[in-house]
């Protein structure tokens, strides 16, 4: 049958490392150990001052009114953080991601390969090339059946499929991406992806998705379905 990771099943899991502060502290989100959560808890209470300390103006309760000619811009400052990498050209091939160096430790320590899936690439690859030269040792796949691969040069461990993801399957991606569709790509569910590919009973470390919207009906799907194939939310 279909091997699911529920949300509940994954945080027993993580509660037998070191990071049973962090579940706590989080109502059993994050799984950090105790100098990571540490320090990221440092961060947040130190933009907290800089946003309603120093910035009196970002803090009023008349924000609207206030003379900054774009508040949310100046003002808003993430609730947490990571270290952010840019991985890939600058541009919209390349993306930000967290604790790159994490992820490759943590998947050394569970003595398994990293697994990256790509959602969309419209012909860019440097995110993958550029992640592959940092993790060499990760399975790196891309996804998207607009792109005609036969014209591009990869990487011998970079897999391309010409499958878009979606809220259910169908064995022509013409029917949602009309004309732009190439010949014989598909649309699939993320749990039947990764069952062809023989990941189903796999997490996935890395999943980047650049798709431009499609991600939401997948999201939907996912959540119904209570697959969770991820070791963590970053």
């Amino acid at each position: 049958g279909r091997a699911t990771l529920d949300v509940a099943s994954w945080r027993r899991r993580w509660r037998e490392r070191d990071c049973a502060r962090s579940l706590r502290e989080s109502d059993g989100y994050y799984c950090e150990r105790e100098e990571e959560w540490t320090a990221r808890v440092e961060i947040v209470r130190a933009r907290a001052l800089r946003q309603c300390g120093k910035s009196r103006e970002c803090c009023s309760r008349n924000a609207e009114k206030t003379e900054l000619p774009h508040w949310y811009m100046n003002c808003f400052e993430p609730e947490w953080s990571c270290v952010d990498e840019r991985v890939g050209a600058i541009g919209d091939g390349g993306k930000w991601l967290c604790d790159v160096a994490k992820v490759r430790r943590e998947a050394r320590e569970a003595n398994r390969t990293c697994l990256v899936y790509s959602l969309g690439s419209n012909g860019d690859f440097s995110f993958e090339i550029e992640l592959l030269q940092r993790m060499p040792e990760c399975e790196v796949f891309t996804f998207d059946p607009t792109v005609k691969i036969s014209g591009y040069k990869l990487p011998a461990n970079l897999t391309f499929k010409p499958w878009g993801i979606g809220a259910a399957d169908s064995e022509n991606a013409s029917a949602v991406f009309g004309a732009r569709a190439v010949a014989k790509s598909k649309i699939y569910t993320l749990q039947t992806l990764m069952q062809k590919l023989g990941h189903a009973h796999r997490e996935i470390d890395i999943m980047k998705i650049d798709v431009e919207g499609a991600e939401y009906a997948m999201f939907d799907t996912l959540y119904a379905s209570g697959l969770f194939p991820f070791p963590s939310c970053r």
